[in-house]
């Protein structure tokens, strides 16, 4: 006697769950539990292959982590990082020294930016004097600025020939070439600033 082949208990009578859905009797009803269905697709070969991939991965980057940890030494190997950080006593030596700033009247804010950042991390305490040098006279608008935010004495002071451009005897030809080349070859950034140059000169001494 013939016997039908037997088909899934949860699909109707066609060989895969596609051709049911393509089937004009086909209904909604008749698909299996979605456990089921999540039963069936962890059963799956690709599932496997999908689940065995996502461990090996978990593990490796688990590795990474315990062999990247840093190491926290057993005693203080920094003391001022080991203590934390601690605001300076007032009453500790204080050297005989000034601060040096070479600007130009229009850096007024920038100047203003830079004393303010470094009068609240270390002058405060210890409110060293400041010479400010320049190649011109100074503004009354860039001395009344400076004033107001520095907590030492501020002198204003300015350059003269000897101390701010090119030296008696210098070769012009020599000095042009030398700034074309730099600019040819693309290491002179600020070749062609001749302030630039003189500033180097003054702080080289």
């Amino acid at each position: 006697m013939y016997r039908p082949k037997r088909q899934h208990p949860f699909l109707p009578l066609t060989s895969t769950l596609t051709s049911a859905r393509s089937s004009p009797y086909y209904n909604s009803a008749h698909r299996p539990p979605l456990r089921l269905r999540i039963r069936h697709f962890l059963r799956s070969r690709p599932a496997r292959y999908t689940l065995i991939f996502l461990f090996f991965s978990l593990l490796e980057v688990l590795i990474h982590i315990h062999s990247l940890e840093p190491t926290t030494p057993a005693v203080p190997i920094d003391a001022p990082f080991a203590t934390s950080c601690v605001s300076p006593s007032p009453d500790s030596l204080r050297e005989n020294a000034v601060i040096v700033m070479l600007a130009q009247n229009s850096e007024i804010e920038s100047a203003v930016m830079t004393i303010r950042s470094f009068e609240q991390r270390f002058n405060r305490w210890y409110h060293y004097p400041y010479v400010f040098f320049n190649d011109v006279e100074w503004d009354a608008g860039f001395v009344d600025g400076v004033r107001a935010v520095v907590s030492g004495n501020a002198t204003f002071e300015v350059l003269g020939q000897t101390d701010w451009g090119w030296p008696q005897g210098w070769n012009e030809e020599r000095r042009e070439q030398a700034k074309r080349g730099m600019e040819g070859d693309g290491e002179g950034l600020y070749s062609g600033r001749e302030g630039y140059h003189h500033m180097c000169r003054f702080f080289a001494g």
